[in-house]
């Protein structure tokens, strides 16, 4: 994770005058790739590999984990001292998406057959481990778009998807939830003129 300091603001990668102003939740989300199992994709008929458009396009709501520290206490001479107990990356809290769903339903189904493909053992034992999304990226755009901050997620996998209601007679836009598990995060401050990784 980055730290944010003096020096920070005099490189230049914050401005005073953007101090005390609200952040108008400009935002993208994407994927690097969606590990779906091929015999699905030829079922279907989807050409490989799966355009991502019909992820990274439905984005509607990022929910970003909170994150919690551990603390250890120790006792001498009726005094208490806390000290940090480190995980590593063990545990760590799960990154939900809301996603519009397509007209096809494909972004839905993909998903969804993904979870119950791995629940029911109906993938090949390789897939397991290794059918993984590679990379998920949350760019958080100031408001001018004078710089970004990134957020990435590495080695996830969905392991959930929330309720899809259906209600005739409505045109409200169908969405749904994918709770996803992570390996690791990074969180980077990107200056203006520079270009993510």
């Amino acid at each position: 994770m980055t730290a944010i300091g003096k020096e920070n603001l005099a490189q230049g990668a914050f401005k005073y005058d953007t101090i005390n102003t609200f952040h108008e939740d400009n935002f993208t989300c994407s994927f690097s790739n969606f590990p779906v199992i091929e015999e699905t994709l030829n079922e279907l008929g989807v050409t490989q590999p799966v355009d991502m458009d019909i992820f990274d396009l439905y984005v509607k709501d990022v929910t970003i984990p909170d994150q919690g520290l551990s603390l250890d206490e120790m006792s001498y001479l009726n005094r208490i001292q806390l000290q940090p107990m480190s995980k590593g990356n063990s545990r760590l809290n799960a990154v939900v998406v809301d996603f519009m769903v397509d007209a096809s339903f494909l972004n839905y189904f993909l998903i969804y057959t993904y979870i119950r493909q791995m629940r029911e053992g109906l993938a090949p034992v390789d897939v397991f481990y290794k059918n993984v999304i590679h990379e998920m990226f949350v760019d958080l755009h100031a408001n001018r778009g004078d710089f970004v901050t990134r957020l990435k997620f590495k080695d996830l996998f969905p392991v959930s998807t929330g309720s899809l209601i259906l209600t005739s007679g409505k045109s409200d836009t169908l969405t749904f939830a994918v709770s996803f598990l992570y390996n690791d995060f990074t969180v980077e401050l990107i200056r203006e003129g520079q270009v993510a990784k």
